[in-house]
């Protein structure tokens, strides 16, 4: 493995695919490797009978805002027949 070769194994492991090329410094991709270390060094000190609840957790997540939800189960309110109607009224209003 060359030199190259062996810098752009390191970035690709700190920050992805094709990380040599996204203009990353020597530095933050150190550090990017750090922070991969010192959580796994949290993860090993976690019990093993609390790993299980610790995952779940992580891959239950879901990082939609509350906002965005609505209760319509993913329908639009209106028909788009209803919503088409209604510009046309807006437009005849408009138009006067």
């Amino acid at each position: 493995m060359t030199d190259k070769e062996f810098i752009e194994a390191i970035y690709e492991l700190a920050f992805g695919d094709g990380a040599i090329n996204r203009n990353f410094g020597h530095a933050e991709v150190v550090e990017q490797i750090e922070e991969f270390n010192e959580d796994s060094l949290k993860w090993d000190s976690i019990p093993d009978d609390d790993k299980k609840e610790w995952e779940d957790a992580f891959y239950d997540y879901d990082p939609t805002p509350d906002y965005l939800y609505d209760d319509t189960g993913g329908e639009s309110p209106i028909t788009p027949q209803e919503r088409h109607q209604a510009a046309f009224e807006q437009k005849l209003r408009d138009k006067g």
